[in-house]
């Protein structure tokens, strides 16, 4: 064999690599996409189940506040209290926005145009 030869034969294993290394890398993107379109479709189910989850624990603290005799275990009335301590804090926290709003507001009207207290020279 000559030098061409052998030259010809190494360019067409090197082309028969590239094209199996092509191939490779076709099926494991193939597969890697197909693999992250089912993890989206878990964790889409994940959500909903969160959803359905946080639907409940309303309906439960809902009841609870209208019916409390009928919620006995401790750790719903534990976790049902707690939600009520913090819409408390909510509420007032949401009181402290309107005063500050409001006493923005009053600061603002109470200023000449142009924004400054200072008279202009």
């Amino acid at each position: 064999m000559g030098f061409w030869d052998e030259l010809q034969e190494k360019a067409k294993q090197v082309v028969k690599k590239a094209g199996e290394t092509l191939e490779d890398v076709k099926d494991t993107t193939s597969t890697e996409l197909t693999v992250l379109k089912l993890k989206r479709q878990i964790s889409l189910c994940e959500s909903e189940i969160q959803a359905l989850q946080n639907a409940i624990g309303k309906k439960v603290y809902d009841l609870r506040t209208v019916q409390p005799e009928s919620f006995a275990n401790p750790e719903i009335q534990d976790c049902c209290e707690k939600i009520t301590e913090q819409l408390r804090q909510i509420a007032e926290v949401e009181k402290e926005v309107l005063r500050v709003r409001e006493e923005h507001d009053a600061r603002g009207a109470a200023q000449p145009p142009g924004g400054s207290d200072k008279p202009q020279e």
